[in-house]
C-alpha cells in the first residue's frame, strides 16, 4: 500500500510541477484554473487519507491514519479553498461554477465584475499556489503516517 501511495504522490508532484520557463507567462484567469485543477488532485489525495481507519488501536489496520496529521490536512484544505473562493471572485467575477454557467449558451447564471487591477488577481493566484504548497508538504508525511 505504500508502495500505491508513493506512485500517486510522485503523480500528483509530477502533475503539478511549474511549466518551464520557455513558455509565456499564463494570465490570471489561466493560472486559476491551473491551481484549480492542482486544488483538485491534491484534496482527493488528502480526502482519501482523512478517510482511513484511525491509527491507534489493536484492531487498527495496516495502513491508517494519524488524527494530528488528518486534522493539518483538514486546515490545509480550508485553507487552500477559502483562498481559491477569494481568487476566483476576484478574477472572473464569481465563483469558478457560476462563471461557467454564466460563459453557457444560454447564459444561466450571472457574474460580478472581475477586479481589474492584475496586481491583484496575481497576488490572489500567488496566495492560492501558496496555500496549496502548504496542503502539498503534508503529502509526504502521508506517506510515512499511516502505519501503526
Amino acid at each position: 500500500m505504500k508502495i500505491i501511495a508513493t506512485c500517486l504522490v510522485l503523480a500528483l508532484l509530477a502533475a503539478c510541477s511549474t511549466p518551464t520557463t520557455t513558455s509565456p507567462p499564463p494570465s490570471a484567469k489561466t493560472d486559476l484554473f491551473a491551481v484549480e485543477a492542482t486544488f483538485t488532485a491534491a484534496t482527493g489525495l488528502a480526502g482519501a487519507y482523512v478517510n482511513l481507519p484511525a491509527c491507534g488501536t489493536a484492531a487498527s489496520p495496516a495502513i491508517c491514519k494519524n488524527a494530528g496529521i488528518a486534522s493539518k490536512v483538514v486546515l490545509a484544505v480550508d485553507s487552500a479553498k477559502a483562498a481559491l473562493g477569494t481568487a476566483e471572485v476576484l478574477i472572473l467575477g464569481c465563483p469558478v461554477a457560476q462563471y461557467v454557467a454564466s460563459t453557457a449558451t444560454p447564459p444561466t447564471a450571472t457574474c460580478g465584475q472581475p477586479v481589474a487591477d492584475q496586481t491583484a488577481q496575481q497576488q490572489a493566484v500567488t496566495a492560492v499556489q501558496t496555500a496549496i504548497t502548504a496542503l502539498q508538504a503534508a503529502i509526504p508525511i502521508l506517506q510515512s503516517s499511516g502505519e501503526n
